[in-house]
């Protein structure tokens, strides 16, 4: 009985002098709003951190709800640690061709480890983090447009269908007008 207590005892000595380290990982902003009209496309960025002192690696999926209208960059060789955070681009699109309304969805960041892991008995855990996704797809009125460090505001247009009729218009117009004002010719006797 002694011997067991003292190989229990043991083990959990071993146990507890393992180090153990919490690794919290976060992305900032953790909501990001797009609003852009038909055929537009507006750019934001989030930063994704960790307090672990050795590279995590990162990689992300996106929602299927927002999927066709998102993309992320860089793709590729994404890692962060302590006081180097990975910034990532994320940019919506939509087509001329889209329904107006309003799209959700989530973009989940998840680490992995990106090297040795270290010496020791520990397992790696993956976090995730999810940055939720609103796309508002529409007519906005002054809306913002991020195009490299220009930012401008675009008034309120008519969409397609629209200027076509009005065009239209005025080249039925320009049309019967020169017909009208064309002189007439004389027939030679």
């Amino acid at each position: 009985m002694k011997s067991a207590i003292v190989i229990i005892t043991g083990i959990i000595l071993i146990l507890l002098s393992t180090p153990a380290h919490a690794v919290a990982f976060g992305a900032s902003p953790a909501t990001l709003t797009f609003d852009i009209g038909k055929g537009d496309s507006l750019e934001k960025t989030t930063t994704v951190s960790t307090n672990s002192p050795t590279y995590l690696g990162v990689t992300f999926s996106i929602s299927d709800e927002i999927k066709d209208f998102i993309t992320i960059s860089p793709t590729s060789g994404l890692k962060t640690k302590l006081n180097e955070p990975l910034e990532i681009t994320i940019k919506a699109k939509s087509s001329f061709f889209e329904e107006l309304g309003s799209h959700t969805g989530t973009i989940t960041f998840m680490t992995a480890p990106a090297g040795d892991t270290g010496s020791g008995t520990g397992s790696a855990i993956a976090n995730g983090v999810a940055v939720k996704i609103t796309i508002n797809v529409g007519s906005v009125a002054n809306s913002e447009k991020v195009t490299g460090e220009l930012l401008h505001t675009e008034p309120k247009g008519m969409n397609l269908s629209t200027a076509l009729v009005v065009m239209t218009i005025v080249l039925i117009a320009l049309a019967a007008l020169l017909f009208i004002t064309k002189p007439k010719c004389k027939a030679k006797k």
